[in-house]
């Protein structure tokens, strides 16, 4: 099989849509059979393999301004002595590079912020368990910035906007891909990028991340070209949502400057209702009456003001309120 889709880069020279179908059914075969079977070398080969053959960028960007970003934090993760309460603001964003696995968007000893742009799909994406403590964390986008944000989309299951399909028929003519075959072909390999970020994965076994990954390493990774450009975000659609919301994948250095953290809370999940017929039920979790909140955060001393005051009256307001049902 062909080693690469693109012979030529200056020319725009392509191997022939015929090769490079062959090529990615190889790949796509691999990651619809699980890449858990393989062995660790084999998955090097996939990996080299991959990345030479995939010798082009497929991007679609644009600069985002969102309003609301959601992230939910199982502080037993951060903590294992003590998970009640976060110390450091350090805690609510991604891991340091040392502790980061293989994700949906990064390699291994990758850091990246993952987030959502409501409650309910950090909920869906993090499943926290019964008894668990976990962290919600708020932040929205400085006054004056924005993310250069790069869409994954799949150009059939997948809500598209014309303005999107506009990009995407417009970035296929600037490389030459007119001709119908080779417009459907790259067309399967934006279906196969997609598919990938949008596929289910058991985090047991998250070396099935592989293709994503190495997709979203590529573009999140490589620093700023020789004209300053840097891609700073990855977007792409929730699999746990059935693909109609959308989770974000930030570079992890660029968060606090590029977002406000707006509010931490504490919160005891005392029910789950992981419902998968039903994935946009309120009830997802239910959580405990006694929360703890901040909004004071020392970004200097990288340090969490927990609000103890309001901890302690909300403390004894349920207790009243408790003995008072008791009556």
């Amino acid at each position: 099989m062909i080693e690469r889709i693109v012979l030529d880069t200056e020319k725009h020279i392509f191997e022939t849509p015929e090769k490079i179908a062959e090529k990615l059914k190889y790949f796509k075969d691999l990651s619809d059979s699980g890449l858990e079977k393989l062995s660790n070398e084999k998955i090097e080969e996939v990996q080299t393999d991959f990345n030479k053959f995939l010798n082009i960028h497929l991007t679609l960007f644009a600069e985002t301004e969102p309003t609301r970003l959601f992230r939910i934090t199982r502080n037993k993760f951060i903590y294992k002595e003590n998970p009640y309460k976060l110390q450091k603001i350090s805690d609510l964003m991604g891991p340091p590079a040392e502790f980061a696995s293989l994700g949906r968007v990064n390699k291994k000893g990758e850091s990246v912020f993952y987030c959502a742009l409501d409650f309910n799909t950090a909920v869906w994406e993090m499943q926290p368990e019964v008894g668990e403590y976990i962290t919600v964390s708020e932040w929205k986008i400085k006054e004056g910035q924005k993310l250069i944000n790069h869409f994954i989309f799949h150009p059939e299951e997948t809500n598209l906007s014309k303005e999107s399909q506009n990009a995407h028929e417009a970035h296929l003519k600037e490389m030459g891909v007119i001709q119908e075959d080779y417009r459907k072909i790259f067309n399967e390999i934006q279906k196969f990028i997609a598919e990938e970020f949008m596929k289910p994965v058991d985090r047991n076994h998250n070396v099935n991340y592989l293709f994503s990954s190495i997709i979203g390493s590529r573009s999140l990774q490589s620093g700023k070209d020789a004209n300053g450009f840097q891609m700073e975000a990855i977007s792409y659609p929730s699999t746990r949502r059935d693909c109609k919301v959308t989770n974000i994948a930030i570079i992890n250095s660029l968060v606090l400057d590029k977002l406000d953290l707006v509010s931490a809370k504490i919160m005891t999940v005392g029910e789950i209702n992981y419902d998968l017929e039903n994935k946009n039920r309120e009830d997802l979790i239910m959580v405990s009456a006694l929360q703890t909140e901040s909004e004071k955060f020392d970004f200097e001393n990288n340090r969490i003001y927990w609000n103890l005051k309001k901890e302690l009256e909300d403390g004894i307001r349920i207790h009243q309120e408790t003995e008072n049902k008791k009556l």
